[in-house]
């Protein structure tokens, strides 16, 4: 189903095509299959979304609107965080903490910054 998400399987033109490239008035039996796949996997991103996450995606179409959207959305909020912990992780500093608070908070850094792949 990813080869429909990503793109990769484009909505079929509503009518079929003749060898020259026209338009015929035949419906494309195919457009039917591609709408209910579509459908139920709108129905399958929906039923995941929280409902600040689904406000995101509110009046999109199909399923690869929706994925591209939030795609968009949380791979830039993806790098801002782990930038964010490169940087939490580089400027800890001991002060008058003891030597065990001060590693579990790095210890807590990484340990993020290792959920995330980095």
């Amino acid at each position: 189903m990813i080869d429909h998400i990503d793109g990769s399987i484009q909505k079929p033109s509503q009518y079929l095509v003749v060898a020259e490239g026209n338009l015929t008035t035949r419906a494309n039996p195919f457009v039917l299959s591609w709408k209910k796949r579509d459908k139920a996997l709108l129905t399958l991103i929906y039923s995941t979304l929280s409902a600040l996450v689904l406000s995101m995606v509110v009046g999109l179409n199909f399923a690869q609107e929706v994925w591209s959207t939030l795609e968009a959305r949380f791979t830039s909020t993806a790098r801002a965080n782990v930038l964010n912990l490169k940087l939490e992780l580089q400027s800890v500093k001991k002060g008058t903490d003891s030597i065990n608070v001060y590693m579990q908070r790095i210890k807590a850094t990484r340990d993020k910054l290792s959920t995330v792949g980095v």
